[in-house]
């Protein structure tokens, strides 16, 4: 990693890559919002928050639930509600806004995450980071040092896309890692 990438990893912390507008769905919830998010072609993304709603706060992360859940789910009529909490993701990998960027890039490629959701030490939703945000970020880095990464994505980025395939390493579904040209400090052995 350059001398300024390796400058702006320890200096970064999630919520300076986070995205913070997120679509977000509750625990049951109607078919009819579900199949509208789906069929959104703004945003191709796989999995969303499931949260609870407190009036006037940010509302506190319950799990995550992913795109193909959701498609089977809306085989419901239109007017039906569903129970997004019955097939979420109950433990999803969470950081909070002050965990560093190179612990955040290790949580990606040594767990193979396609996404970290971003709370607070209350577990309230704070934003999210796929791997994209990590990608944009590093590759911003050299030239435009911090930024704030609301990208317009509202959801959890699955396609990879760009770059990020080659650039973090992931556990695919038989838990072979993909080669990285990437490297970080704290994963060659150096701690913060």
């Amino acid at each position: 990693m350059s001398p300024v990438r390796s400058l702006f990893c320890s200096l970064t912390v999630a919520r300076d890559v986070m995205v913070r507008e997120v679509i977000t769905f509750k625990p049951t919830e109607d078919v009819t919002k579900i199949r509208q998010v789906l069929e959104d072609t703004s945003h191709k993304h796989n999995g969303f928050p499931v949260t609870s709603e407190t009036e006037g706060e940010d509302p506190i992360l319950l799990g995550v639930v992913l795109r193909s859940q959701l498609e089977k789910l809306v085989d419901s009529p239109p007017s039906l509600q569903v129970n997004v909490g019955r097939v979420m993701n109950e433990t999803p990998l969470t950081v909070t806004g002050d965990t560093s960027l190179h612990k955040t890039f290790f949580m990606f490629r040594a767990m193979g995450a396609r996404h970290l959701t971003v709370v607070d030490k209350n577990n309230r939703l704070q934003g999210l980071i796929t791997r994209k945000d990590i990608e944009h970020a590093l590759h911003h880095s050299g030239s435009h040092g911090k930024h704030g990464a609301d990208h317009g994505h509202g959801g959890i980025d699955d396609h990879g896309g760009g770059d990020m395939e080659s650039s973090l390493a992931y556990a695919g579904p038989g838990g072979s890692e993909k080669s990285s040209q990437l490297s970080s400090p704290l994963l060659d052995g150096e701690s913060q």
